[in-house]
């Protein structure tokens, strides 16, 4: 590629912005700001790696494809990184940077995914004063001398100075991941005629995956309201069950409740009645007596009674 070239925007000063936040345990930059390009990297390879992200980003402009950060018209995912040249099973967080948007290469419509990131190996290091220093790193005389002290030698992944370009699918509905990297001589440099035709040919495969993905969305959209439209209705039903058990109790005891009163009516009849016969102090004092039992238990209105009971469909329309 011709060294006129200009830099590409995505990495036209942001060498500062990389610089200004925290390094974490493995020596990766965590810049505070997140509007960057994806990349990956120690601060001792900054420079390596914005050179080779520009680079890589030239090429496929000059292949007819655009590089830019994610537009926010929707949402997009961004692949997880895993830094180790060689993975270990078990539990492994790295607590890397992520960018607020990925980097995107559009190969026509299609969007696609790429993370420039630092490899790393399990190195072993030396608690010195509260940090983790490589072994290597220390003179011998001073291994001794720390050896002697209260430290001690473990082993943690630490940047190796070379570099992976991992290209992933942003579409949530279609799993596409391809990474290049680097080993011995092979730099990622040398891999860019072979990148940018492999990225190509993978926008069509992504395109089907993200229609597949969407057709297989639908089926379980379908499939749930259906599963929704068959859970109303069994709620439904059941709903007007209980409405009609409902209506049908208060109406039996709206029924026991008139015929309850007409019993003591006629008990208070009979008992009237029957008192008329007695003399007159004790029919008056009788007399007083069904009234307050009267007033006791009140008139019951059976017309009333059925005016507001509520049928099913009035208690469930």
């Amino acid at each position: 590629m011709s060294e006129t070239l200009k830099r590409h925007p995505l990495v036209t000063d942001v060498r500062d912005l990389f610089l200004k936040g925290r390094t974490s345990d493995a020596g990766f930059l965590k810049p505070s700001k997140r509007l960057l390009p994806d990349l990956v990297v120690s601060e001792k390879n900054l420079d390596t790696a914005l050179d080779v992200a520009n680079q890589l980003f030239q090429h496929l402009e000059l292949a007819g494809h655009r590089v830019v950060l994610a537009p926010t018209d929707r949402y997009y995912t961004r692949c997880e990184v895993d830094e180790r040249e060689v993975p270990r099973q078990g539990y492994h967080h790295a607590n890397l940077w992520s960018p607020q948007r990925p980097t995107f290469v559009y190969v026509g419509t299609v969007a696609i995914g790429l993370t420039l990131f630092e490899t790393t190996e399990e190195i072993e290091v030396q608690y010195v004063n509260g940090k983790y220093i490589p072994v290597a790193d220390l003179p011998v005389e001073k291994r001794r001398r720390y050896s002697a002290i209260h430290s001690w030698t473990t082993k943690r992944d630490y940047a190796t100075g070379r570099f992976c370009l991992q290209a992933f699918s942003p579409y949530g509905l279609a799993s596409w991941k391809k990474q290049w990297r680097e080993s011995g001589d092979k730099k990622l440099t040398n891999q860019f005629a072979k990148i940018v035709t492999e990225l190509t040919a993978a926008a069509g495969e992504i395109a089907q995956l993200v229609e597949e993905g969407e057709r297989q969305a639908e089926i379980r959209r379908r499939q749930w309201e259906e599963e929704r439209r068959q859970r109303e209705e069994k709620e439904e039903r059941a709903r007007r069950v209980r409405a009609r058990e409902e209506a049908r109790k208060e109406l039996l005891q709206a029924i026991d409740a008139w015929g309850e009163v007409r019993r003591i009516q006629a008990f208070l009849n009979e008992a009237k009645a029957t008192a008329e016969s007695l003399k007159p102090e004790e029919r008056d004092r009788a007399r007083a007596r069904i009234t307050l039992a009267r007033e006791l238990i009140g008139e019951h209105d059976a017309l009333g009674a059925l005016l507001l009971w509520r049928s099913p469909d009035e208690r469930h329309p």
